[in-house]
Order: structure tokens, then sequence, then C-alpha cells
């Protein structure tokens, strides 16, 4: 995986030590220093749990994926993360709860509003 590919905050082996992407273009090393270093985007990384298991890459989708399996998939995560938001300690607020609950519904519209429109011609 390449190094802009990992989300802020996300633990990554790179050049034989551990860090943590800090920022779009830095990491700190993961080992109770405060050492920072600029990470090239294109820079070869393994995404690490945080207790240090290598965490695969997601698998290569097929370049053609059913509509009604994306919708589902989309809305199993969106469940998963509702799920989640509940069980969160300690708990969001009831404001807080709604207007995330609601952005992840439009973002989950939004996105198979977009694929909608990628159709390609058969």
């Amino acid at each position: 995986m390449k190094f802009h590919q990992l989300p802020v905050g996300a633990r990554f082996a790179w050049r034989g030590d551990t860090w943590r992407k800090t920022a779009a273009l830095t990491a700190t090393r993961d080992a109770g220093t405060a050492q920072q270093k600029l990470v090239p985007r294109s820079a070869d990384v393994t995404r690490l749990a945080d207790d240090g298991a290598v965490i695969d890459a997601s698998p290569e989708l097929p370049v053609k994926l059913a509509g009604d399996l994306v919708e589902t998939a989309t809305w199993k995560c969106v469940d998963h993360v509702r799920t989640v938001m509940d069980g969160l300690d300690p708990p969001l607020s009831s404001t807080q709860s709604a207007a995330l609950a609601a952005a992840l519904e439009r973002s989950a519209q939004q996105m198979l509003s977009t694929l909608a429109g990628q159709r390609s011609p058969d």
C-alpha cells in the first residue's frame, strides 16, 4: 500500500521502523519518541494494527460489480457504523448522534448516486 492511502492516525511499517501517520505527508516514529519525518506519498508501507499485527490490504475487486451487491454492502456498512456509534463510551450526545447518522445516510446516498451515474453501456 502507498503512504497516501493510509488514513491519518494509522500505524504502519516503513524502512524497518514503526510509524504513525500524523498528516498528509508526515509521520511520527511510534517508539515513544517525537521524531517526525516527511514521507513521500508514493512510499510503500505496510499498515499495522495497534497490536502490531499486519493488516491485510483490501482484496482486489472485480472490474464490474452487481448493483444490488454494492447497495447491500453499502447499507450493511452504514448499519455497522450505527451499531458502533451506539456502543461508544462515553456515548455521543443525542445531537451528535443524530448529526452523524444523517451525515452517514447522506454519504451513502451520494456514493450510490455517483456509482449509478457511472454505469457503462453494455
